[in-house]
C-alpha cells in the first residue's frame, strides 16, 4: 500500500554542512557574459553545466559510500563511515533528516550515527538513485565568505534480499544546503577560480514508500 508524507521543515537548513574536500578548477573571461553561469557577490561567474557536474558527482560519491555501508561486500565495510565521513569535511555536527520506513515519522540525525545505521539495515543489496536535479537557487555570500544555496533533487532507495526480491523501496524528496567556496586568482583578461563544493543538511519534503 503506498503512503504518501509531506513534511515541510523550518530548520533544514539550520546547521552548515559541507560535503567533499576535492578542489577544482574553473577558467572564465570575466567580461563573457554569453554562458549561462552562476554568479558571485565576489565578481566571479562559474559554467552552471561545470558546478552541476560536481554536484553530481558528490552525491554519485555518498551513493557508493552507502552501497558499500548496506551491502558489507568488504571485509573492512564498516571503515567506509570515516570515508564518507570525510565528505562531510569530518564535521560531526551535520544532520541528515530520515522518515520511518514504518511510521512516516520523521527523524533528525547527526551523519555519524546516520551512517552507522545505515550499516545495520538487513538488505543483501540496493540501488540507490538520485534524479530530477535543480538548480542551485538563492546563492548568497555568508559571513565566512562561502556561498550557500539550495539545491532539490529525488532520492529513490530500493533494498534486496538474498534472493533479489525486493523488500522495501521508497522516494525522498529532498532539500540540501550547498555550499561553495571560492578563491580568485587574476591572470590579465581571465581569473582562475578555485572551487570546493560541499553540502549541507539533508532534509526531507516529500516521502513516498512502498512495503
Amino acid at each position: 500500500m503506498k503512503k504518501v508524507f509531506v513534511r515541510v521543515f523550518a530548520v533544514l537548513f539550520l546547521i552548515a554542512a559541507t560535503f567533499g574536500t576535492e578542489s577544482v578548477f574553473g577558467q572564465v573571461k570575466k567580461e563573457d557574459k554569453t554562458k549561462p553561469g552562476y554568479k558571485f557577490q565576489s565578481g566571479s561567474t562559474l559554467n552552471k553545466d561545470y558546478v552541476d557536474k560536481k554536484l553530481t558527482e558528490k552525491m554519485k560519491l555518498m551513493q557508493n559510500y552507502l552501497s558499500v555501508l548496506i551491502e558489507k561486500k568488504k571485509k573492512n565495510y564498516i571503515t567506509y563511515v570515516d570515508s564518507a565521513m570525510r565528505l562531510f569535511n569530518n564535521d560531526e555536527s551535520k544532520i541528515i533528516t530520515i522518515t520511518s520506513q514504518t511510521t512516516g515519522k520523521v527523524y533528525v540525525k547527526q551523519v555519524r550515527e546516520y551512517l552507522k545505521d545505515v550499516a545495520k539495515l538487513p538488505y543483501k543489496s540496493i540501488n540507490i538513485t538520485y534524479r530530477n536535479y535543480t538548480a542551485i537557487e538563492n546563492i548568497r555570500m555568508q559571513p565566512d565568505g562561502t556561498y550557500r544555496g539550495v539545491a532539490v533533487m529525488e532520492q529513490e532507495f530500493k533494498g534486496f534480499d538474498k534472493e533479489g526480491h525486493a523488500m522495501y523501496s521508497d522516494i525522498v524528496r529532498r532539500d540540501i544546503e550547498v555550499i561553495i567556496n571560492l578563491r580568485d586568482y587574476q591572470k590579465k583578461d581571465y581569473h582562475l577560480v578555485s572551487m570546493d563544493i560541499f553540502f549541507g543538511n539533508m532534509g526531507v519534503t516529500e516521502f513516498t514508500s512502498d512495503k
